[in-house]
């Protein structure tokens, strides 16, 4: 049961009580912010946590830790006497548990905006995105708010990209856009578009009356096909590109160095058709399979 009420006026701090998903017999306490002011749309705002404390904390990577501070700046700035309606903030979402907010938090929201760690072993320059097969109604509504976001790119992903989207009812009935900020920009600018972009959704969603920060995007697609650029053996990758970065067909993306053959000629890893390096393998040892870049088209607003 939460600690908080969800049609209670002001500013409550509380916690949330979710099962663990790694055992369905324990439940772990998750911080929560309710902003409310009379009758409105409800939206929330979540940002995944630092690792389980249990779990070494890998330093050299985003951790979603610029989210998270940006969702406890909200709840400690946010003006309640410029709302209209309900803003429901989770700052410290444990990784996978976004689905088990469940009916108690998205039962009667109107939108879900998701700050999300980049995932492991990647670094993505700051992008937004939503999924493109929804039906016209919920895409168009997810639209409005992904430009609203105003993140330096505005992804559509295809299905197969799509993980960590809301399940079942609510997926299908809430619109949901997913940014992923750290990786390539320092913490500081990371922080900036995630303030920025979370007040310009509750804006646009009618919630806040304040002024609207106008910002440009880039629209992309990630496709299914031709989208990850995976490494064909192991080996140390060497980018020869940044994240972010426009690039042809056939342009090298990075050299694949054999590390036992002193001297020898690397592979060059190829990019499979013109587009934007979105996301980039920032560790330098890798094994067969793994990604080492993500390359999206831009597409006409």
């Amino acid at each position: 049961m939460p600690t908080v009420d969800f049609d209670a006026d002001g500013r409550q701090h509380g916690v949330l009580a979710l099962a663990r998903t790694d055992s369905p017999f324990e439940r772990r306490d998750v911080p929560v912010s309710v902003l409310r002011r009379g009758e409105g749309p409800r939206v929330v705002i979540v940002a995944s946590a630092d690792p389980d404390p249990a779990t070494p904390i890998d330093r050299n990577g985003p951790t979603g830790g610029t989210g998270a501070l940006a969702v406890h700046r909200l709840a400690r700035e946010l003006d309640t006497q410029s709302l209209v309606g309900t803003v429901v903030l989770v700052p410290g979402l444990p990784p996978g548990a976004l689905s088990a907010l469940g009916r108690e938090v998205f039962g009667h929201a109107d939108a879900v905006l998701e700050l999300a760690p980049a995932g492991a072993g990647l670094a993505f320059s700051p992008v937004a995105a939503i999924r493109a097969d929804t039906d016209d109604t919920m895409r168009e509504r997810a639209e409005s708010m992904l430009i609203a976001f105003g993140a330096p790119d505005s992804a559509r992903l295809a299905p197969a990209f799509a993980s960590g989207a809301l399940d079942g009812a609510f997926e299908a009935s809430i619109p949901h856009v997913r940014a992923t900020l750290d990786g390539v920009v320092a913490p500081a600018d990371a922080l900036d578009i995630a303030l920025a972009g979370c007040r310009n959704v509750l804006i646009s969603s009618g919630v806040l009356d304040a002024p609207f920060a106008l910002r440009a995007t880039r629209m992309l697609a990630l496709r299914e096909a031709d989208a990850v650029v995976q490494s064909p053996s192991a080996g140390l990758f060497e980018p020869r590109v940044r994240a972010g970065l426009a690039v042809h067909r056939d342009y090298p993306v990075g050299l694949l160095v054999d590390p036992g053959q002193s001297g020898a000629a690397p592979v060059e890893i190829l990019a499979p058709h013109d587009g934007i390096v979105i996301a980039l393998r920032r560790d330098t040892r890798v094994v067969a399979g793994d990604t080492l870049a993500v390359l999206a088209e831009e597409m006409p607003r």
